[in-house]
């Protein structure tokens, strides 16, 4: 397609004019130099933390308290609170605890102090709407000062929002190990070996619902310790026949002494976190099991009512693993008042094998 005479003036004229505004910006942006003007561009540093904020890293705590069964249910596959809980967590810790707690934390503070452990801006908000939407924060009220501040519910009321159990025991961790790779494992961690307790894996499994697989994997990424323990019975080789075939021991054998030993539960134990003791837990379980009895409308006190449930409250709990003679003698008195026929045996702490490693345990029946 050929251009017309007229055609090619009109797009001369419109580049013509295009050269002229052109020459226009270049004179505004350089005036009467000969050389293009070509600023340099400022150098811009990029806010630090303490820039970003009036809070100081000095003012974080260190450590962080926490509901060891809370934390468990938190890091199941689907629970969907794993943010929020540890959010909230990170929360009661600025908070602080017993009579210095007030209930509420500063919004900016948290995530001042989430941000300085190493939680990304995007997950920070990711897990504070998550945290909302089931109860863990309450919505945000300004103050006096302009600053907006969160509502903190109790541990009990924190539990029944997410849908836990049982909220457990305390533990007392650091801080920045409840973020990043590997939290779940650290929190698992923190339940089943800061009090250094033998309990076996198939009754975990039973009791908080994790899989004995699972309890391996997360013992082994968390590097927890574990020591092996085993009876030793009173019972000689010619009845090692006997109790296999109708004995419920595990790992049955004859030492060098003709003597009959069996496997008990490893003792696990762990450097990440220390058992902070029942603390609280007492009052917070007390208002977990109230809020899910409301729930149920009243149907667990019917049961109780009509002696169709057990009583827990009723029970006396007692030490299967005792390390003196004097919590062996108070268990057995135990065992005896509440006529207790599934415990068959109780053991006492012998001494350590020097070569191994393991602990040797004495067994006593039921008195």
């Amino acid at each position: 397609m050929s251009l017309t005479a007229n055609q090619r003036q009109e797009i001369e004229r419109g580049q013509a004019a295009l050269n002229r505004r052109r020459a226009e910006f270049v004179y505004m942006a350089n005036g009467s130099r000969t050389q293009e003007n070509r600023p340099e561009a400022p150098e811009i540093t990029r806010p630090t933390l303490e820039a970003c904020t009036e809070y100081k890293c000095s003012e974080y705590p260190q450590q962080v308290s926490f509901y060891t069964l809370m934390g468990v249910h938190a890091a199941r596959r689907y629970s969907g609170s794993g943010g929020a809980w540890r959010l909230y967590a990170l929360a009661k810790a600025l908070d602080g605890h017993g009579r210095e707690a007030r209930g509420h934390v500063e919004l900016d503070r948290l995530r001042a102090f989430a941000l300085h452990l190493g939680v990304h801006r995007k997950s920070f908000r990711r897990w504070y709407k998550s945290a909302v939407s089931i109860g863990l924060f309450d919505d945000p009220v300004q103050n006096k000062r302009g600053a907006w501040r969160l509502i903190l519910p109790s541990a009990g009321k924190a539990a029944y929002y997410m849908g836990a159990d049982d909220i457990g025991r305390k533990a007392t961790m650091s801080a920045g190990d409840l973020i990043g790779k590997g939290w779940k494992a650290r929190v698992w961690a923190a339940y089943e070996a800061a009090r250094g307790l033998q309990i076996s894996r198939e009754r975990l499994q039973k009791t908080v619902n994790v899989p004995v697989s699972t309890q391996r994997y997360r013992d082994n990424q968390a590097g927890v310790n574990r020591q092996a323990n085993y009876a030793q019975s009173n019972y000689k080789a010619d009845s090692l026949s006997m109790l296999k075939e109708y004995g419920h021991y595990k790992g049955l054998f004859v030492a060098n002494n003709k003597s009959v030993y069996w496997r008990l539960p490893d003792t696990r134990t762990t450097d990440i976190a220390t058992d902070a003791g029942k603390s609280r837990g007492r009052k917070a379980k007390a208002e977990l099991r109230y809020l899910q009895e409301q729930e149920h409308n009243g149907a667990f006190k019917m049961q109780r009512a009509n002696g169709d449930d057990l009583d827990v409250n009723s029970i006396e709990f007692f030490r299967l693993f005792c390390h003196t003679p004097a919590q062996r003698k108070a268990s057995e008195k135990k065992i005896s008042r509440q006529d207790n026929f599934n415990v068959t045996e109780i053991y006492q702490a012998a001494y350590e094998n020097k070569e191994s490693g393991a602990g040797i345990w004495d067994v006593f029946g039921q008195m």
